[in-house]
């Protein structure tokens, strides 16, 4: 009699097969997660951005243009450097407008499309 305690060449191969199937199905939904989860984080973050923003106009409005300028262009440089805003690599885009109550702040990301804006009223 052979005692031969192992798997045959059949059994490996079909076990195989099942996995590789498992895997082809399961693979296109973690990439679908990964990828909403990115976006996800890139509009909160953005939405992180518009508050500090907000912030930073409220602290300096009240003084020198061409200083607050200055002093907003060297922050947030900075901040979007040391803060990784879109973990897919987008570029971040901040645009200001003269609105009739304040400035509109519009943040808006090069990979994903959703902008986020805000009106904050200077007094």
């Amino acid at each position: 009699m052979n005692d031969n305690k192992g798997f045959t060449l059949l059994e490996l191969l079909i076990s195989v097969g099942i996995l590789v199937i498992l895997a082809g199905i399961l693979f296109p939904s973690y990439i679908s997660h990964v990828h909403r989860t990115r976006t996800i984080i890139c509009e909160e973050n953005r939405y992180t951005l518009l508050d500090e923003v907000d912030l930073h106009l409220i602290e300096y409005s009240r003084g020198d243009t061409d200083e607050f300028m200055a002093s907003f262009m060297e922050y947030f440089a900075a901040y979007i450097k040391e803060t990784q805003v879109c973990p897919a690599k987008g570029n971040i885009r901040l645009r200001f407008r003269n609105t009739s109550s304040g400035i509109s702040v519009i943040v808006s990301c090069s990979k994903h499309t959703k902008r986020i804006s805000r009106e904050i009223s200077i007094d």
